[in-house]
């Protein structure tokens, strides 16, 4: 049983490295967090309540802006989000056993997403699309990586929110897109019951019609 679960162990700090090794190339980790966006978004059921369009380029003072997704609210409203988090010293953190050098990792973890939140506030995502509410996503698809860094500096929180950017992690924009859901979910029996008033007033003109031929 112990040379079992030795190897078990063995085969889960494998499969660990392998994904950290991995996630140390941009591409690869960009590619990652489209993936876990896309399924988090099928997970929270908008893929039938509301279009979502990755990828999307709009031009801006500073040349091609790039959110990686739009969430399309009713009344033609935009929410936008941007995955694009730097991790480089977040991965470097696994690769030593030096408390030293993890906090010091830590701290630069921290200060990349400050400097990351501070150039994406200054992009001004949602002035380039109408209605769009004054304010963007920061995701995180590693839930990890936000508690690492907002342990170590307690302020960045605060500080997203002067600079118009909202941290989530997959729990808590699954929270957002639930409710996204649910309002467009709203607007379909609010459609409903419209569509179902304007038949009755119809049936009621119709019968009445036909009653004064009847007459």
């Amino acid at each position: 049983v112990l040379d079992g679960m030795q190897k078990t162990a063995q085969a889960l700090d494998k499969g660990t490295q392998g994904l950290i090794n991995a996630l140390k190339n941009s591409s690869t980790r960009g590619r990652y967090g489209e993936i876990g966006l896309r399924r988090v978004v099928e997970f929270s059921g908008m893929t039938e309540h509301c279009d979502f369009i990755e990828q999307v380029y709009v031009t801006g003072d500073d040349g091609i802006l790039r959110p990686d997704m739009n969430i399309q609210l009713p009344d033609n409203k935009t929410i936008v989000v941007d995955s694009k988090t730097p991790l480089d010293a977040y991965m470097k953190v696994f690769e030593t056993d030096n408390d030293t050098e993890q906090k010091l990792l830590l701290n630069q973890h921290a200060s990349a997403v400050k400097d990351h939140l501070k150039k994406l506030g200054a992009k001004s995502y949602w002035s380039q699309f109408p209605d769009s509410p004054d304010y963007v996503i920061l995701y995180m698809q590693i839930e990890s990586s936000f508690g690492a860094a907002v342990q170590t500096d307690p302020s960045l929180i605060e500080e997203g929110i002067r600079n118009k950017v909202i941290f989530a992690t997959p729990t808590t924009l699954i929270m957002l897109l639930k409710t996204v859901s649910f309002v467009w979910e709203q607007r379909s029996v609010a459609a409903n019951i419209e569509e179902i008033r304007d038949a009755g007033i119809e049936l009621y003109n119709r019968s009445t019609a036909l009653l004064r031929h009847f007459d």
